[in-house]
């Protein structure tokens, strides 16, 4: 972790935001907590792992990062901190714990509850990514129009969902590295593999075909035995590994957006000798994000 680490304790003579504020005002890696607003009025907290660059400015890109399956979001916050460093961006790690946030809560976005009832738009995990922007960018001031985002493993699962069924979210790009099973971009399959019976419309899927988003694969990601690889036969179907699984999901991207006649402006990048390690995947994905035209 880095030598400069602060974490906020809360402060019940403060407001919230001024707390934020004052835990996000030094350089350096830290956490604050925050409450994501949910279904009925109802709240859940989450711990947001950040690092602010040194060379900070109001102007600088604003990274969310989601994590693993494993919901460690502070290693996630410390694999980006060198490269938080050299491109001058303000990283943010939301933590969505097991216990408040279960698998179709964080994987699937909370879109639908444990027993597969769709849940209100306004209910979605997604939106908590939007609340997270907003806070964060009042909080310090940041001028940016929209953020970053990159998800690996179960957080690409949260990041390539979150950009299909919430195509106006405010991204400027999206990375999903090395998810492990896929919701394919195409209504000739049921949720959660595909897109029938799910509630997208065609003007969203039209726009989601549109957005920045970039699939990053480990080419060494092909270990089909992972115990924390899904199994089923929907995922089968996709392919034996996550490197495969992640080649067809762009394939019917690309296939979707020609049957429709619309351009598609997601991007895929496979990088050499790397396997299902966050450590190995960030380079690419921040050149992705990052790097000038």
């Amino acid at each position: 972790m880095n030598a400069n680490a602060h974490h906020f304790l809360p402060d019940d003579e403060r407001s919230s935001n001024d707390r934020i504020a004052e835990a996000l005002a030094l350089p350096g890696a830290g956490s604050f907590p925050l409450a994501i607003s949910g279904r009925e009025g109802g709240s859940r907290q989450v711990t947001v792992h950040f690092h602010r660059p040194a060379s900070f400015s109001r102007d600088v890109p604003i990274l969310i990062v989601m994590h693993s399956t494993k919901r460690n979001a502070a290693d996630y916050r410390d694999t980006w901190t060198a490269l938080a460093d050299r491109d001058r961006c303000l990283v943010v790690c939301p933590e969505f714990t097991k216990r408040a946030f279960p698998r179709t809560a964080f994987q699937l976005g909370g879109m639908v509850d444990a027993d597969g009832s769709p849940r209100p738009r306004h209910a979605w995990t997604f939106a908590a990514i939007e609340q997270l922007f907003d806070v964060v960018r009042g909080a310090t001031g940041n001028t940016s129009s929209g953020y970053h985002l990159y998800g690996h493993s179960a957080g690409s699962q949260f990041v390539h969902r979150l950009a299909l069924f919430l195509p106006e979210a405010r991204f400027k790009a999206a990375v999903a590295a090395n998810a492990g099973w896929y919701t394919m971009p195409t209504p000739r399959q049921g949720f959660p593999y595909g897109l029938a019976e799910s509630g997208i419309s065609e003007d969203d899927l039209h726009r989601a075909l549109g957005r920045r988003l970039i699939v990053v694969l480990g080419e060494r990601d092909v270990h089909s035995d992972d115990p924390y690889l899904r199994n089923s036969s929907g995922a089968r179907r996709q392919g034996q590994n996550r490197f495969e699984r992640g080649l067809a999901f762009y394939a019917a991207a690309q296939d979707e957006a020609g049957r429709r006649g619309v351009p598609l402006a997601w991007e895929l990048i496979t990088v050499p000798g790397a396997a299902h390690v966050d450590g190995e995947m960030a380079p690419a994905a921040a050149r992705a994000l990052f790097a000038p035209p």
